[in-house]
């Protein structure tokens, strides 16, 4: 399509990014990260090490873990949703991780899709069409900008997250490409480190800036 503004680039992106809230009784840390819906029928893409969460609904006990899909910026409660898919090979490498304090990994099947299925506020309707990303079919290139958007959460206190978390976009260019099958596929790629690079923004939006496509969303961070 025409060339976006940097600004339209940024409206889109903000449009169509959500905060995944999951905080449990009991048992295990709650989490807050970032995803991207993709599809208007509320489609979302974030992580599979958000995703997996909406599995463990009640774990421990019935009801312990407790989803919402929160908008806006400071992010406000406004959805439900269901987990659509979450990669096997992705459970069967990272099961142990859920209760490390500092999940690790590559990133290689770090994805997971959700869908809106209700609202918070139980009387409302969900919207006939919600703002989304269209996702990008090529591969990144190094030097590419990028427009990031999430909703960083990795210095802010529990209540803070809960209360007044903020989303935020940055600019960036992708550093390196990476591949985990050895071909030509880009599986993963690198972009320089910004403010939006810390835990919660997992999930976020890496935007291509030329097109307004979503070039790919935020798996894990390097040391």
């Amino acid at each position: 399509g025409p060339s976006k503004t940097q600004e339209e680039v940024n409206e889109l992106a903000r449009a169509a990014l959500v905060n995944i809230l999951c905080l449990p009784q009991t048992g295990i840390n709650g989490i807050s990260g970032s995803g991207v819906i993709i599809d208007s029928r509320g489609v979302i893409l974030t992580n599979a090490h958000i995703g997996q969460y909406f599995l463990l609904r009640d774990y421990l006990t019935p009801g312990n873990v407790a989803c919402t899909i929160r908008i806006g910026s400071p992010a406000q409660e406004r959805y439900t949703a269901t987990l659509l898919y979450l990669p096997s090979a992705w459970v069967e490498a990272n099961a142990s991780q859920l209760k490390a304090p500092k999940a690790t990994g590559t990133g290689e099947h770090d994805y997971a899709f959700l869908l809106i299925t209700g609202r918070t506020n139980a009387g409302a309707s969900l919207p006939e069409s919600f703002p989304r990303l269209e996702m990008d079919r090529g591969y990144a290139d190094v030097g590419e900008e990028m427009l990031l958007a999430a909703y960083p959460a990795g210095f802010l206190s529990p209540e803070i997250v809960q209360k007044s978390l903020y989303a935020s976009s940055a600019l960036a260019y992708v550093t390196q490409l990476f591949s985990f099958s050895g071909k030509s596929t880009v599986d993963l790629f690198s972009i320089g480190g910004t403010v939006v690079s810390q835990s919660g923004s997992s999930g976020g939006a890496a935007v291509r800036l030329r097109d307004g496509k979503l070039g790919g969303i935020f798996v894990t961070a390097t040391p």
